[in-house]
């Protein structure tokens, strides 16, 4: 069974700023599996009050595994773009068409939106990162010198 990391380094690393590549690739792990959530309740949502947003849902939970997978910058950008869509959606419908729905959606676009725009941070990070950096030469790289005789 995987342990849990504390609250508090997950706090850090979900708000705190991405300092390196495994930062970044936990981040991006953490919030594909909070996309991969997101994709749950929706679908849980459009089951219980309309099938509309099953379409969302499936789109959460691809680009949730691929985040999650290999922290797509493509993926989170499909991601932010969708969880916008949802939530003007949401709030387009509570305040034009159908007040009476109390607005159960809105709070879950917004999280949506939050998730996919971190997962947008925490790809780009990932890629501008280096993977590995060669220590500098003490000489400063250049040719080496010829021995004196």
């Amino acid at each position: 069974m995987a342990q849990l990391p504390p609250a508090s380094q997950l706090v850090e690393r979900l708000f705190g700023p991405i300092e390196d590549r495994e930062t970044a690739r936990r981040l991006a792990r953490d919030l594909g599996t909070g996309l991969l959530i997101v994709a749950a309740v929706q679908a849980t949502v459009a089951l219980g009050y309309g099938r509309d947003a099953l379409a969302d849902a499936a789109l959460f939970a691809v680009s949730g595994a691929l985040v999650w997978a290999t922290a797509s910058r493509l993926a989170a950008m499909l991601a932010l773009v969708t969880a916008c869509g949802s939530a003007a959606l949401a709030i387009a419908t509570f305040t034009l068409h159908e007040p009476a729905s109390q607005g159960r959606s809105i709070f879950l676009g917004l999280v949506a939106v939050w998730t996919a725009g971190r997962a947008v941070v925490a790809a780009l990070a990932y890629r501008r990162h280096s993977r590995a950096v060669p220590p500098p030469e003490p000489d400063g790289g250049g040719p080496p010198a010829a021995p004196r005789s």
